[in-house]
């Protein structure tokens, strides 16, 4: 068992909270929405403490017109596989069945590099994650460099005059580790550093794009988590 140790880890720290508690964090639709170990407020650091959650109101003067609309190019998902086959099949149910040993068009998703190039007139691109094939088994930290490699020269070889801001995906770790049931709704104070950084934006009177990859609405996304984004988010949406 490849992550053994750090399971039983995990689980000797949660096993000191109730069964519903842990039904909450493992399982979807079980979670009590009325927990207070997963409100981000137990676990605020003092900077962040300070931030009143009252409304700030600020003349929305930096707000676009409809005539100022921005056209953004927004690339997700890709799942960049260099060994795609082309006219695989589209619908691939396993990872290597849109791959060369396998006889299988070109909608798969883990696409050669050509398929998703394009000359669009677009103000700024948001790459939001899971550039990586899904051959999970496989990743190495060579391998998943060179595949960015690729893809950050492919973007600035055909969009080289336009902005590129990049989010990572659940894919891009080696090895794969994308559950943070120790501590959700904040871990690493990344919660309490967004509210931080939002506040800032605000009081300037600046507008900003939140980018990320998996919704903090979605089956994937730990409830903890997601409640605790919402309540920043509603916070500070003009």
């Amino acid at each position: 068992m490849q992550f053994r140790d750090e399971f039983f880890c995990v689980f000797r720290q949660l096993s000191e909270r109730d069964p519903s508690q842990i039904c909450g964090i493992l399982l979807d639709y079980c979670a009590d929405p009325t927990d207070e170990t997963t409100r981000m407020d137990n676990h605020y650091t003092t900077q962040t403490k300070q931030i009143d959650y009252e409304r700030i109101d600020i003349a929305h003067s930096h707000l676009l017109t409809a005539s100022q609309n921005l056209r953004v190019l927004q690339l997700t998902d890709l799942h960049i596989d260099f060994e795609y086959q082309p006219n695989s099949e589209a619908d691939c149910v396993m990872p290597v069945y849109c791959r060369q040993t396998a006889v299988c068009s070109y909608q798969c998703t883990d696409e050669k590099l050509a398929a998703m190039v394009g000359t669009l007139e677009i103000d700024y691109i948001m790459l939001s994650g899971d550039l990586i094939n899904h051959v999970d088994w496989a990743y190495t930290v060579d391998g998943h460099i060179e595949v960015l490699k690729n893809i950050s020269l492919l973007v600035y070889n055909y969009f080289s005059k336009i902005p590129t801001y990049s989010a990572v995906g659940n894919q891009e770790g080696v090895p794969v580790n994308s559950f943070l049931y120790l501590n959700p709704s904040d871990p690493d104070v990344a919660m309490s550093w967004i509210a931080l950084e939002l506040l800032k934006f605000k009081l300037s009177g600046e507008s900003v794009h939140v980018l990320s990859h998996i919704p903090p609405g979605d089956s994937e996304c730990l409830e903890g988590w997601a409640r605790n984004y919402y309540r920043v988010i509603q916070r500070f949406y003009c």
